[in-house]
């Protein structure tokens, strides 16, 4: 008889005891659902926002991308090179623009800021694709590795025709290709060299009267 009334008894269900499982199965489920928004939102992140975030000229993440990738290369739609960095015996890094002042306003400048190409995909340019090993390898030397490489639609002959035509007119000329929006030409005078930015950035930068930048 003892033994039927105890088994009776553990089929009935504590009322207290149901309300305290429903609530754990409510906070299980809460917590599953916010561990999985914060995967999506993460995978957002990492695919449309870093990029935005990390290239914001206030974000210091840039230097010490800088301390570690050597800028790489930007080139025109047939692969004349537009920019490339310059490191000399002491490690001492410079920026070389090779057709000066005809490309400063649509290449840019990368120093005192940046402008033009050099900012719209300075994230890239900062970020190496190099295998994984190598990168271990040059962490491990010490050594730089080599930024990513940039090519643009800018083509070098209708520049040199566009800043001929321009002259020493003030002014801008912009060429595209209305199919397809990109831009094979654009001049905007006056202009500067990007390759004396460093040496010569006051007197740039003060010449209210070219305003060149």
């Amino acid at each position: 008889m003892n033994l039927l009334f105890w088994r009776k008894n553990k089929q009935h269900k504590d009322p207290g005891m149901q309300k305290g499982n429903r609530e754990i199965l409510v906070i299980t489920y809460v917590f599953i659902v916010a561990f999985f928004a914060m995967i999506a939102y993460l995978f957002y992140y990492m695919q449309f926002v870093s990029e935005d975030l990390i290239n914001n000229s206030y974000n210091k993440r840039q230097d010490l991308f800088a301390q570690k990738v050597v800028r790489g290369q930007i080139y025109s739609r047939d692969y004349d090179l537009l920019a490339y960095t310059d490191t000399d015996e002491n490690g001492i890094e410079t920026r070389v623009y090779p057709y000066g002042p005809l490309f400063a306003h649509a290449v840019g400048y990368s120093t005192h800021g940046k402008t033009g190409v050099e900012s719209i995909v300075n994230f890239k340019l900062l970020s190496s694709n190099i295998n994984f090993g190598e990168k271990v390898r040059n962490d491990f030397e010490g050594i730089k590795n080599p930024g990513n490489h940039v090519i643009t639609t800018l083509d070098v002959y209708m520049q040199q025709v566009a800043s001929v035509s321009l002259g020493n007119r003030r002014g801008a000329i912009i060429a595209s290709n209305i199919r397809t929006g990109e831009i094979l030409a654009l001049v905007s005078k006056p202009d500067f060299d990007p390759n004396d930015m460093l040496m010569n950035w006051d007197a740039i930068n003060d010449d209210t009267e070219q305003s060149a930048l």
